[in-house]
């Protein structure tokens, strides 16, 4: 038996505190239909993907299809973001509703073959997947579709598609750009499999918009995990054609409201932006954020507290990116590590330094951008260049005046060590 759906969003229907049966997922979702053009279906639907970039699902799917190579689907369950579980709730909890996703992807752009890269010391997330494939082995092989589970290591970067491909091949985790991608990382090419199972009848009944999994970090909100519409539900912030449009406002609502008085709102984690008080009557769409300057990115929402400072946060978390990165390029060996120094520098009692290092974070996270062999140097820079913004006063009170009282609390934003945080 599964839990009662009420009040539960579509996409985490049946939700227990146990992975959901293959006989669980059909009672609740009904038998995976085989739709008879899914890329077109994709293409009026609009969906798109949900890992920052707001790429178009049907354009990845149809650019697999015309490369004419026998491709394969990899479902990405490397989920390195400390503000981020909605990859491995979905995959420990709802681990059929993500195979759906990948059978219909693989149907899709006629793939063969369905590669699953989970984290090693997410061994919950990975018994849960493997009990899954076990249950589908027979309905895979009707449809002549083999799948197979990767252990992949814990990491920031593992997360990043081509450190997946490199991982699920045998090498180093590590990202790579601009160089031509060999045969085989060519064949392992990722089409996004985390779609979201939907009725296509019902949707061209209804017109619902896509939802999205927008986890709300902190204690003092509950639960943590929401969903959003990209143009439904929630207290209007305006309208788009006749339909409401989900803000930061209605998130927080829905997940249970603030226990504390906050001092800002960080969206699409690490690699995303700070939003001050001001914005909770922002629409959450990718489009009006980037007009602000701003991004939702993987769609995190971290509320930060009025009691911390948050100058010594952005130093904090600047300095566990630096450590997390592969140490593959210069951006990010001295790039990150410099950016790091220089903001720890603003934080320091006593230090004679502060004006200084505060030119120095501005004009070093311009230099960073774009010149890695990855994003991540992109996304360090926007993660500490938006706090300059929505921080300004703090940073220039610490520019002027050095450390603050808050300054040597505990830090706030969650820093984890790979291979302790997801190992039950």
């Amino acid at each position: 038996m599964t839990a009662p759906t009420r009040g539960l969003p579509r996409l985490l229907a049946g939700l227990t505190s146990k992975p959901m049966s293959l006989a669980e997922h059909v009672g609740v979702h009904g038998e995976l239909p085989a739709p008879r053009d899914l890329l077109a279906e994709l293409d009026r639907a609009g969906l798109v993907g949900h890992g920052g970039g707001a790429f178009r699902t049907a354009a990845k799917l149809q650019a697999v299809v015309r490369a004419g190579r026998r491709p394969i689907v990899l479902v990405n369950g490397c989920e390195g973001e400390p503000t981020s579980e909605k990859d491995h709730l979905l995959l420990r909890r709802l681990p059929h509703l993500v195979l759906d996703g990948a059978v219909l992807a693989a149907l899709a752009v006629r793939a063969d073959e369905i590669a699953i890269a989970v984290e090693r010391e997410a061994r919950g997330t990975f018994t849960a997947v493997g009990h899954a494939l076990g249950e589908r082995l027979e309905a895979l092989e009707g449809r002549g579709i083999s799948a197979r589970q990767f252990g992949v290591p814990a990491g920031y970067v593992s997360g990043q598609e081509t450190a997946v491909i490199n991982a699920i091949n045998g090498r180093a985790a590590k990202a790579f750009s601009g160089a031509p991608l060999s045969r085989r990382a060519r064949d392992r090419r990722a089409a996004d499999a985390r779609l979201e199972r939907r009725d296509a009848r019902a949707r061209r009944a209804d017109r619902t918009p896509w939802r999205r999994l927008v986890p709300l970090d902190r204690d003092r909100t509950t639960p943590r995990l929401t969903a959003r519409d990209d143009r439904r539900r929630g207290r209007p912030a305006g309208r788009d054609r006749g339909r409401e449009r989900t803000n930061l406002e209605a998130v927080v609502r829905a997940a249970g409201g603030l226990s504390e008085p906050v001092q800002a709102f960080l969206l699409g984690g690490y690699a995303g932006s700070w939003a001050g008080p001001d914005s909770l009557s922002v629409p959450l769409e990718e489009a009006e954020l980037r007009r602000r300057g701003g991004t939702l990115g993987a769609g995190l929402v971290y509320a930060l507290p009025e009691s911390v400072c948050p100058v010594a946060e952005v130093a904090h978390v600047s300095r566990w990116l630096a450590g997390s990165s592969a140490g593959q390029c210069g951006p990010c060996t001295f790039g990150l590590d410099a950016i790091a120094g220089a903001l720890e520098e603003l934080c320091r009692p006593g230090s004679s330094a502060h004006t200084q290092a505060f030119e120095h974070v501005h004009r070093w996270c311009r230099q960073v951008a774009g010149r890695g062999a990855c994003a991540m140097p992109d996304g360090a820079a926007r993660f500490v260049t938006s706090a300059l913004r929505v921080f300004a006063a703090d940073f220039d009170d610490h520019a002027r005046h050095g450390a603050c009282e808050a300054c040597s609390g505990r830090p706030e934003l969650p820093a984890p060590a790979f291979g302790l945080r997801r190992a039950a």
